[in-house]
Parts: C-alpha cells; sequence; structure tokens
C-alpha cells in the first residue's frame, strides 16, 4: 500500500513509502522507492525500513562514484543537496554579482548557476519573458530585474497551481515540455496534464514511452 509521497523542496528526488502486509506469514513492513530524476545518473532505488539498499534500477559500484555507491546492502547516500537559494530569496544584486563574475556566460547560465531548481528550459524562458535577446552574455544586461521577476513569477504560479501543462513544437514534433507556458518557443500548445505532455514528448523522441 502506498502510503506516502514526498519530495525534498526543489530537487530532482521523489520518495514513494509502501506498507506491505505477507499472508503466509503475517509479516508486516515498509519499504521506499526513491526516484532520482538526475540527467544521466537517474535511477530508482528501493530501500528497506533501515534505510539499507535492496537493490536499484542502475547499479553503481566504487569503480563509478566514490561520493556514494548503489548497490544492495548498503545504507542508502542522498545526492549532494542543491548548494544554491530558492528563487523566492534571490535578489537582483545576487545575479549581477554572478554576472560580474562570469561576464561573457550567457545571461541563462547566470539564472541557472543563480537559484536551485532551475533549468535550462526554465532560464531562457525568463530571458525570453524579460525582452532580453535569446543568447545575450550577462554583461550585456543592464538590469537583473525583469528576468528575475519572471522566474518568481514562473515559480510562485506552478507552486499555487491549478497545474497547467504545455509541449512546445518544432516543425511540428514536441520539442519541449513544461508546467508552465514556453513563450519563447512561437508554436506551443496546451495538453490536459503533465503526464500527457511527457508521454507525447517522450513518444516522438524515440525512447521508451512513459507509463502516466
Amino acid at each position: 500500500r502506498l502510503t506516502r509521497i514526498h519530495q525534498p523542496p526543489l530537487e530532482r528526488i521523489l520518495t514513494f513509502e509502501f506498507s506491505y502486509y505477507l499472508s503466509d506469514s503475517d509479516e508486516t513492513g515498509s519499504v521506499t522507492l526513491i526516484l532520482e530524476t538526475i540527467g544521466r545518473q537517474s535511477n530508482l532505488i528501493l530501500i528497506d525500513s533501515a534505510g539499507r539498499i535492496m537493490d536499484s534500477h542502475r547499479r553503481v559500484g566504487p569503480g563509478m562514484s566514490r561520493y556514494r555507491q548503489i548497490v544492495p546492502h548498503l545504507d542508502y547516500v542522498s545526492p549532494p543537496p542543491v548548494a544554491r537559494p530558492p528563487p523566492a530569496d534571490l535578489t537582483p544584486t545576487d545575479l549581477q554579482v554572478l554576472a560580474t563574475a562570469k561576464p561573457t556566460d550567457p545571461a541563462w547560465r547566470i539564472l541557472l548557476d543563480a537559484a536551485a531548481g532551475v533549468s535550462p528550459l526554465l532560464a531562457r524562458e525568463c530571458v525570453h519573458r524579460a525582452g532580453l535577446p535569446p543568447l545575450p552574455p550577462a554583461a550585456e544586461v543592464a538590469a537583473w530585474d525583469p528576468p528575475l521577476a519572471a522566474l518568481q513569477d514562473i515559480v510562485a504560479a506552478v507552486e499555487s497551481g491549478p497545474p497547467q501543462a504545455w509541449i512546445a513544437l518544432l516543425d511540428g514534433l514536441p520539442a519541449a515540455y513544461a508546467p508552465y507556458e514556453l513563450t519563447h518557443y512561437a508554436d506551443r500548445e496546451m495538453r490536459p496534464s503533465i503526464s500527457v505532455a511527457i508521454t507525447e514528448f517522450v513518444s516522438a523522441s524515440g525512447a521508451p514511452t512513459l507509463v502516466a
């Protein structure tokens, strides 16, 4: 029985907690399935009630990672936490300081490096909503208030709901999806749910279709 779903704030990790009962032995207990959606390091990991790894979709041995191994019988270690503030805590001055240190980086990269929970897609959307060209160097941004305001508005809308689902299209095919309108794509459409959008995107990419 699924008893709880939890996501650490602004992390790409979901935990699914289950309780179980084995009728033949009257045994009861709990296990947790952890979904880590971290790019090429994405994984599904099953741990017992003591926090020990039972198994995983992708095993990571000592030759693959110094920080943590993901193999049965070891204690589960979470990925390193995001060491950046949430978008709501950022100020234009914070962005200006980072832009001064990285003047040749594109403006969207400054947003990406400054705040937790920001993807390249979201950062580019904020730059577009701020009325900036697609790839301005950070040194050419006169004021960081508009892109920061766009970021904070999008995050607040996603967190407060109701949820939206958008697909961006290139040559008629899904190119991106998001829980906010992708205004930097000329061709974009709403979908009934984010699960529908994800499934459509993955199906078009040729990868195995997600079960929504």
